[in-house]
């Protein structure tokens, strides 16, 4: 459900004890949620749920630790614009390893926290419902890994997320990850990329690290030239892949990235990347490799390979050297393109290629 802004915790905890097979929850804009309430639906529907996502609503550290407790059957996680979660509640996707750590992930502090808000009277019609410290006596298993975890994500936190904590959760659940989402987590950077990413995700198609300005080109570019061969090897590259904003991206990491992911690469959102980026980058998706030669100027062409043949979506905007010759290029190339996004793009005209299937969005000649 969406913009659910009248939904509160006893309408929550009717949907849990009412849906006996429900398995797949998603909220957007439940802002009277809190924290404690989102604790006992989790403690009311258990290991049946398969996939969570929520946005914009009260989910903090008391919802995070009952998730990770009783959901052990959770294979997509989704938490986006939500306030209250914070590194620590990152966190408890990894084992803990501080005294700090062990008392957050402490299920008895769970227990008191419930049992003192309902002592205090802060128990609302918005939280009513909420169960009893004795009510959960001797049922709270101790912290486990979500071993059953393929989709993580986690967009756009309100509150920083460390490098050293991401960095954990990684080493802890990446290997089983297919799906990864760090939008806006600012804080992360070469070390990430290339001494955990790199060695925990080899199982990841689905990448989004849009808004992840830490990341040196250099580190991408040794990323993606690592995990070449490694991508041959499983079979798969990249099918899904958001650099949105990330704007120190290159030339050379565009080459990169078409010799790692183009036979395999359907979604690619570039949208902002324009800071380094040139037409000659661009033209890798074509599968044209250009370099500069010692002692000249101007690139030359120095090899030609598949380029992404693959692809079938593709956000350009606000890449000003995306140009109609450019593009001319990439759609003979990627002939089950069906959609680009050209916002901005002023060198974009009436004279882009067109054929059938293939639409442009946001092109200004369209838009006057």
């Amino acid at each position: 459900m969406e913009y659910c802004g009248r939904m509160n915790g006893l309408n929550l905890l009717s949907l849990a004890r009412g849906l006996p097979k429900l398995a797949h929850v998603r909220l957007d804009g439940a802002f009277l949620i809190t924290d404690v309430a989102w604790a006992e639906f989790f403690y009311e529907v258990g290991p049946r749920l398969k996939g969570f996502k929520a946005a914009y609503t009260g989910f903090g550290p008391c919802a995070m630790r009952a998730l990770i407790t009783h959901c052990t059957g959770l294979e997509e996680l989704r938490l986006s614009e939500c306030a209250d979660f914070d590194d620590d509640c990152l966190a408890m996707l990894a084992a803990p390893i501080t005294e700090r750590e062990e008392m957050l992930q402490e299920p008895e502090r769970v227990l008191r926290l419930l049992a003192e808000r309902g002592k205090k009277g802060k128990m609302t019609n918005t939280n009513a419902g909420i169960l009893s410290a004795d009510a959960y006596s001797g049922k709270v298993p101790e912290w486990q890994p979500l071993l059953k975890l393929r989709k993580l994500e986690l967009p756009h936190p309100h509150k920083p997320m460390t490098n050293i904590t991401a960095k954990r959760v990684l080493r802890m659940l990446g290997s089983q990850l297919q799906v990864l989402n760090l939008a806006g987590f600012r804080d992360i950077g070469d070390d990430f990329l290339l001494g955990v990413l790199a060695e925990h995700s080899h199982n990841v198609t689905e990448l989004t690290l849009s808004e992840c300005t830490g990341i040196s080109p250099e580190a991408f570019v040794e990323f993606l030239a690592a995990g070449r061969k490694k991508a041959k090897m499983i079979g798969h590259g990249y099918t899904h892949l958001d650099l949105r904003r990330c704007y120190m991206l290159t030339d050379a990491v565009m080459q990169e990235l078409v010799q790692h992911s183009g036979a395999t690469l359907m979604t690619l959102n570039l949208n902002s990347v324009d800071d380094n980026l040139t037409c000659d980058g661009l033209l890798a998706l074509a599968g044209q490799i250009y370099c500069v030669p010692e002692g000249q100027e101007r690139p030359v062409l120095e090899k030609s390979i598949t380029g992404c043949t693959s692809l079938e979506e593709l956000d350009l905007s606000w890449v000003r050297c995306t140009t109609d010759a450019v593009l001319e290029q990439i759609v003979g190339k990627c002939k089950n393109l069906t959609l680009i996004k050209v916002y901005g793009c002023q060198n974009v005209t009436s004279f882009a290629p067109v054929r059938p299937g293939l639409t442009y969005v946001g092109r200004e000649c369209d838009l006057l």
